[in-house]
């Protein structure tokens, strides 16, 4: 019956098609979700200011609070994240220092500065070999003066700027280049810790054994962690665990509600196409072939058309994902710093759920017409249907018009958090 199956496709091109796209869509959706979730699971962000210092040392970012569970009464604790950054005492560096296999701590603080052209970041002087940044002229900065990058200015010029609610005025003493490119100003190290209160956002720690070898050795206390490799960023950016979170529960809900509208579709689909061919699949039931024979025929179809729309999507899959990605990053729902990534279980999950739609679909597709007996099978066949009813007419037109209106007001009007309570009718209708 697979044979048989595979042969007589070539002559129903239109429900071959429809099926192959119907299953296309829900795998190709599906797999972009996966590769969003796999990259909020990750939530790798690599490091960028501090790219060059192997361990870096800073405060947890999240602290661990009580809540009762509403289903069992009882007391929990769940991690949130701190809306501030975490500083750390500056006699820290002395006992990191004191570590087997470290050779040099930098301390380094960020401090908001407001410059005419824009805010920018303030640092210590001392810390620009974390990323690392180049002198390209000029000199390192002494008393009042300061060091820019990314800035419109030169050496000698005057700048003027605010930071921890005062203003001043600094001489420019030098310009600084990095592979990075934002507005930095550099203080000399004792005018940065004046202006961060005397105390340290985090410590770039260089070492002269293997990083992880090293940062499993220091031992600092609660509430302080030593990151290495991308985990590094997070320390630099620490928004982005928690836009990790939100894009796994987007891809999520987004990822279910497109596998169940794919299952629709397609046993909608398969559905039509069996119904169409009622003739046919009378003719072979009149002739012997048993309900078993039928189902198997009819999945046999559905199997052969799932593998090849998963194969297309297996290609297509990654790069809808990169470009929802970038929508969500363009919106500010995911920072931009946090690295997508997409491997091969995506695809795994993407393929196994397009092939269970596909295969539910022509189990029930095939269902009714497997129960026919062979004497009431040509009958039935021999008089012609009129499917769409009025009622169906009338289903079908305020469907696609309330869903055509939803999909233009999520396009149009919509907004934010808000175009969710029309995207979802919108699809489902």
């Amino acid at each position: 019956m697979f044979r048989l199956a595979l042969r007589t496709l070539r002559l129903r091109k239109g429900g071959f098609l429809a099926t192959f796209v119907a299953a296309f869509l829900g795998a190709v959706i599906v797999s972009a979700c996966g590769g969003l979730m796999e990259t909020g699971i990750r939530a790798d962000t690599p490091p960028q200011r501090l790219a060059a210092a192997p361990i870096v040392v800073a405060g947890q970012q999240e602290i661990r609070l009580p809540k009762r569970d509403p289903g069992e009464g009882k007391l929990k604790t769940e991690a949130v994240a701190l809306p501030e950054t975490v500083r750390l005492d500056p006699a820290l560096a002395a006992k990191i220092r004191a570590t087997p296999g470290v050779s040099t701590v930098v301390s380094d603080v960020t401090v908001p500065v407001a410059l005419p052209q824009g805010p920018a970041n303030g640092h210590a002087w001392d810390s620009a070999v974390l990323t690392p940044y180049t002198l390209t002229s000029g000199h390192a900065p002494g008393d009042g003066e300061v060091v820019v990058a990314d800035v419109t200015a030169r050496p000698g010029d005057t700048v003027r700027l605010a930071a921890r609610g005062t203003a001043g005025t600094y001489r420019v003493a030098g310009v600084a280049t990095a592979p990075t490119t934002r507005p930095t100003i550099f203080f000399t190290a004792a005018e940065a810790a004046r202006l961060a209160g005397n105390q340290v956002d985090d410590f770039g720690v260089f070492t002269s054994e293997d990083p992880a070898t090293v940062a499993a050795r220091l031992n600092l206390g609660d509430g302080i962690v030593a990151l290495t490799g991308d985990d590094r960023g997070h320390a630099e950016f620490p928004q982005a665990d928690a836009s990790g979170t939100n894009l796994v529960v987007l891809s999520a809900v987004s990822g279910g509600l497109s596998v169940l509208v794919a299952l629709f579709v397609i046993a909608s689909t398969l559905g039509l196409a069996t119904q169409q061919r009622r003739r046919e699949l009378a003719l072979l039931r009149a002739i012997g072939t048993t309900p078993r024979q039928l189902r198997r025929m009819v999945l046999g179809e559905a199997v052969a058309i799932g593998p090849l729309a998963i194969a297309v999507a297996a290609a297509l899959g990654p790069l809808l994902g990169r470009w929802l990605f970038g929508r969500l990053t363009d919106a500010g729902v995911v920072p931009g710093v946090v690295q997508f990534h997409q491997g091969w279980l995506p695809m795994v999950v993407a393929a196994g759920a397009t092939l269970l739609a596909v295969v539910l679909a022509a189990l029930v597709a095939a269902q009714r017409v497997s129960r026919i007996r062979p004497t009431e099978a040509l009958a039935e066949a021999a008089v012609e249907r009129r499917w769409l009813t009025p009622l169906r007419l009338i289903v079908a037109v305020l469907c696609f018009g309330g869903g055509t209106a939803l999909g233009i007001v999520t396009l149009a009007v919509m907004t934010g958090p808000i175009a969710a309570s029309t995207a979802g009718p919108a699809v489902m209708l």
